[in-house]
């Protein structure tokens, strides 16, 4: 803990844009390349099968290509916050700022430590079977907010892999055969955007599932673990479904709202990708 996990993630971080900054040159070289190879295989189709409109094609291609060269020279602004607005929706809704992994990873030590020092009259150490249920319950809860800070670690150092050296693929955006890829790249930048803003939801709102299961674990010193035995399932019950939501609603909402989007109609060079 001690934020170990947000120093990976901010060396990630680091060295995301100057990936980014060694790919840029290639990437626009890349996309000339294939523009100069598709134009000059329009131009030549049209001057042989359609010359009446052929300097309108013309036109309509040299538009395409400042569109598009607007869009790679101005890639450094505008990639980087477009993932970033959607961690900032979702930290501005739930009003939970500065969400990190090392934070999470560590609300689940402090709770896994604090059962012990609350739960003396409930589980004795010398009675094997509540140390067993004493165990369980830590262990289990201990778990799921390992998982939640595994899942929130790996979709912020996936974003920085993204804004980095694959941003080469915005270079396929030159020819009408090769956009696919593009595609492809945006496509997975939205679905990233929209599982990091459903992700930082779920932990940003269940940040305060700690406080109510501290309270609850307080209160239960005063039971008799025998005859009301079901803070030693309920507890763990609410944390492996809570974990579970965590790591598979994101892909879930992103699959139902990314999956049906497909910008191959819409691409620019005039035919559909294949």
């Amino acid at each position: 803990m001690n934020g170990t996990l947000d120093g990976i993630i901010q060396l990630f971080q680091g060295a995301s844009y100057p990936l980014f900054a060694r790919v840029y040159l290639p990437m626009r070289a890349v996309f000339v390349t294939l523009f100069v190879i598709d134009f000059a295989w329009s131009s030549g189709t049209a001057l042989l099968t359609d010359r009446g409109d052929f300097w309108g094609k013309l036109t309509r291609k040299l538009v395409v290509f400042a569109f598009l060269w607007g869009l790679l020279v101005t890639a450094p602004f505008w990639l980087w916050r477009l993932l970033d607005g959607f961690s900032f929706l979702a930290e501005d809704l739930t009003g939970a700022s500065g969400l990190s992994p090392s934070a999470v990873l560590q609300q689940g030590v402090d709770l896994f430590f604090q059962m012990f020092s609350t739960w003396q009259g409930i589980a004795s150490f010398f009675n094997p079977i509540a140390v067993f249920l004493r165990l369980f319950t830590a262990l289990t809860l201990l778990g799921a907010f390992v998982l939640i800070a595994f899942y929130l670690f790996r979709v912020l150092v996936e974003s920085a892999l993204a804004l980095g050296a694959l941003a080469f693929f915005l270079a396929f955006s030159g020819h009408a055969y090769t956009w696919g890829l593009t595609e492809g790249y945006i496509r997975y930048l939205l679905d990233l955007g929209v599982r990091i803003f459903v992700v930082y939801l779920l932990v940003g709102i269940g940040d305060n599932f700690t406080t109510i299961w501290l309270s609850t674990l307080e209160s239960a010193s005063a039971w008799d673990t025998f005859t009301d035995p079901r803070i030693f399932l309920g507890l763990p019950m609410t944390a492996i479904i809570w974990a579970t939501l965590v790591l598979s609603l994101p892909r879930a909402v992103s699959r139902e709202i990314v999956g049906p989007f497909s910008m191959n109609g819409l691409n620019p060079m005039g035919r559909a990708a294949s």
